[in-house]
């Protein structure tokens, strides 16, 4: 099942999609950065910085008998799918596949008629199973290092 996340959604649930994503970031993502690329980017990762990006993206989680396995960020106005995370353990077992058929949803209800995401490296994949192709590589500067990332498109229909 699928909620849209406000305001108001209690902290808890917040901190689920925290401790989600830093377990992509050091289980998932891991084998394809180099160790300092990690690190930086595990130190990003908190329940406040999320919480303000409520203000300009809209955040869904995905919960399976009552526990949230996963979550996307995404912003209507900029046409872009910012980020899927799902618990590393649950991965391959079609909660990715919900998240993006939610959101894939949304965008056609709002006429959107291409997406846009920068796909971290493991997950290239995985996106172009949905009907996303590689347009260009790009490396996102944090503080001190850079994230290698793969810019993707989809035209919707």
């Amino acid at each position: 099942m699928i909620h849209q996340l406000t305001e108001k959604t209690e902290l808890k649930i917040f901190q689920n999609i925290v401790d989600i994503h830093r377990l992509c970031i050091s289980q998932s993502n891991a084998p394809f950065y180099p160790p300092e690329v990690i690190e930086e980017w595990l130190d990003q990762v908190n329940i406040d910085d999320t919480i303000s990006q409520l203000k300009y993206s809209s955040w869904i989680v995905v919960e399976d008998e009552g526990e949230i396995v996963g979550f996307a960020q995404y912003s209507l106005p900029e046409e872009e799918l910012y980020q899927m995370q799902v618990n590393p353990t649950l991965q391959r077992k079609g909660y990715g596949k919900e998240l993006y058929e939610y959101i894939e949803e949304d965008f056609k209800k709002n006429n959107i008629k291409e997406m846009e995401l920068y796909s971290v490296l493991n997950a290239i994949e995985f996106y172009k199973s949905l009907g996303f192709e590689k347009k260009e590589k790009i490396f996102l500067p944090m503080k001190k290092t850079k994230t290698e990332l793969e810019v993707m498109t989809k035209k919707l229909g």
